[in-house]
């Protein structure tokens, strides 16, 4: 199964889980608001079946009280009874409507409430025509005659009641509690399902992430590539990876072992044969072979020079290769830091002297770690740049200062600067500074010349800046650069402080 794929099923199974859940939600809460509807409408039936009997009840007392004092008030209170058990009657046939087990009942019930009202009403003032009501002579008689019957009625409204409130009544009623115990069950569900999918879906996953990456580190360090395991996660992006990986670090070994190849080639076919040609011009410019006159001399000279130069370029390769792939080896000691640039600055002063420019040298003698030839290469090799690049008549300043943890080394010139883009990969290889590198005000003024000369270009090798950086990283230290416009260039490089009391 491909990652995506993987993806899609870790945020679509939780999803549907979600859903689920809220649809369950939704069906318990419509159901929950059902019930409560439905209770109320109980409620409301009973309450007016409990007033429908009570003004019953009232009724036949207000009649009582009337006929007994002739009172009007009385009188009025029996006419407002009745009234009200009519409209109690309505509504209670209106709720009746949500039960409809209940209509009958209900109808029933009406029926005789309304009989029982009419023999009320007729009590108080009978008239000629009896209408199949009986008169009462006495208050004893209709209330011994009548009692029953409202009695009755007011059994049957509470038996109608309880009916109520068995037909209202849920057998297994949706609560709040209930709903929130089911939010909980399928919370902690969806935590356990996405906890589950995430451990079988990316636990593989990471498991042969940092598999890769402790391959990579292994062919960082060995340059080769560790023992290769059978793809046991699918064909999924990340086998792909592992392939290309593979297939990557097979390429870097065939590369690294043509520049063995290529580096062996320059050590032995190149250099002994050189050599052997440097010595031959030198035992031709001792005379041993004849004499030369002036122009074979020179000649001689420049070609000495021009093997000289090879020579260096190549040693330059060596170190290079050596020291990218590892194999170069420190010789570290404890000195002070006055032995490892005063060397440098006394090889190079004849040639700034030539060129007029004023070397100033201001370092302290500090204690620092480092191998004493190559840190004296890299100083040289910046001074040599500065004197290179720096026109007749300008100045270079060495220094040194102290920081919390280091020692930092600067050469500065007054030259006209480099361009800010270059910077940024002065210190990569084969990079040399060229006119197009240099500020175009300083190319106007007619300072490119004075300051890069193309003899100059041809001496660079593109190599010295990358070796420096190389060494001092070597050293635990670190290497950049600032320049200004007109100003001038500064190249820094730092050491780390030697620990206390460690030799």
């Amino acid at each position: 199964m491909k990652l995506v794929h993987k993806g899609i099923a870790l945020a679509l199974i939780p999803l549907l889980f979600e859903l689920s859940l809220i649809a369950t939600l939704a069906w318990q809460l419509n159901t929950l608001e059902k019930e409560r509807q439905l209770a109320g409408q109980g409620r409301d039936m009973i309450s007016l079946l409990t007033n429908w009997s009570r003004s019953m009840a009232d009724a036949a007392i207000y009649l009582i009280v009337s006929r007994y004092h002739e009172s009007p008030s009385e009188e009025k209170r029996f006419k407002d009874t009745l009234q009200a058990m009519e409209q109690q009657a309505k509504a209670l046939a209106g709720s009746a409507e949500a039960l409809p087990e209940l209509k009958a009942d209900i109808a029933a019930l009406k029926a005789r409430s309304d009989k029982l009202a009419a023999q009320l009403s007729y009590q108080l003032r009978p008239g000629d025509s009896l209408g199949g009501n009986t008169i009462f002579s006495s208050n004893l008689d209709m209330r011994n005659q009548l009692e029953p019957q409202i009695v009755q009625f007011i059994r049957d409204c509470d038996r109608l009641s309880n009916r109520v409130k068995t037909l209202t009544h849920a057998e297994n009623p949706v609560s709040l509690e209930n709903i929130w115990q089911w939010m909980a069950a399928n919370g902690i569900g969806s935590l356990l399902i996405s906890l589950v999918m995430v451990w079988f879906f990316f636990g593989s996953i990471a498991r042969r992430i940092l598999k890769i990456t402790e391959d990579t580190k292994y062919f960082k360090t060995n340059r080769k590539l560790p023992p290769i395991q059978a793809n046991s996660g699918g064909q999924d992006e990340i086998y792909e990876l592992e392939r290309e990986f593979q297939d990557m670090a097979r390429a870097v070994q065939e590369a690294g072992a043509r520049r063995e190849q290529f580096t062996s080639m320059i050590s032995h076919d190149l250099r002994s044969p050189l050599a052997a040609i440097n010595i031959t011009l030198a035992m031709v410019q001792t005379g041993a072979y004849g004499n030369l006159n002036a122009v074979g001399q020179e000649r001689i000279n420049s070609a000495e020079k021009s093997i000289q130069r090879l020579l260096n370029l190549i040693n330059q390769l060596l170190d290079t290769e050596k020291l990218e792939a590892g194999l170069f080896q420190l010789q570290i000691s404890r000195v002070g830091l006055l032995s490892v640039v005063y060397p440098a600055v006394e090889a190079l002063k004849q040639l700034a002297d030539e060129k007029q420019i004023e070397l100033s040298f201001r370092c302290q003698d500090y204690e620092v770690e480092v191998d004493l030839e190559r840190m004296s290469q890299v100083v040289q090799n910046l001074l040599s740049n500065a004197i290179k690049f720096t026109p007749k008549w300008g100045k270079i300043t060495l220094k040194s200062e102290e920081t919390e943890d280091s020692y930092i080394v600067s050469v500065s010139d007054t030259g006209v600067g480099i361009k800010e883009e270059f910077l940024e990969r002065i210190f990569d290889r084969f990079e040399q500074i060229s006119e197009h590198d240099m500020p175009r005000q300083a190319i106007r003024q007619g300072q490119a010349k004075n300051r890069l000369s193309t003899a100059d270009r041809l001496a660079g090798s593109g190599l010295g800046l990358s070796i420096c950086k190389a060494l001092v990283e070597a050293h635990g230290g670190e290497i950049g650069v600032h320049s200004l416009e007109g100003k001038g260039s500064t190249f820094w490089f730092s050491l780390p402080k030697p620990e206390p009391g460690k030799r």
